[in-house]
């Protein structure tokens, strides 16, 4: 097992480094996604559903054929970045939001699938603005 920021990570295991993420409007966030201890995953997927508009994107989509990474989708945008890290045998995709605005709120999720696609592995965490009073029209 492997301890990072207070999660312990099982192998083979994904999940966000928190459960749900806060942030005041306008404020930087950084959004993690570990598949640890896996380095045999062939797929993984990271993705938003907007509470506003109801909305699916998908941020960032890699597959792993053989140890040849190949990125599919990568969301960049004005204010927004995606990037993947190897860590050990931890694979980490970060979002990276510049100033957090009302249409980032939602729930993002991120999947893996494993052993020849036969196992799919997911976790899902929540962004919510504090601190102020929105008034959505």
């Amino acid at each position: 097992m492997v301890v990072t920021n207070m999660f312990i990570f099982t192998p083979g295991s994904v999940r966000f480094e928190e459960d749900v993420y806060l942030y005041s409007m306008g404020s930087n966030a950084t959004i993690r996604c570990i598949v640890a201890n896996n380095t045999i995953w062939q797929h993984i997927i990271f993705q938003r559903q907007s509470i506003t508009s109801n909305e699916s994107t998908v941020l960032y989509d890699v597959r792993n054929a053989s140890g040849t990474l190949t990125v599919d989708t990568q969301f960049n945008d004005d204010g927004y970045s995606v990037s993947h890290a190897s860590e050990s045998n931890n694979f980490i995709v970060t979002l990276a939001i510049d100033a957090v605005s009302c249409s980032d709120e939602g729930e993002y999720g991120c999947a893996t699938e494993v052993n020849d696609f036969n196992v799919l592995k997911h976790d899902s965490t929540s962004v919510r603005l504090i601190g102020q009073w929105l008034n959505y029209k």
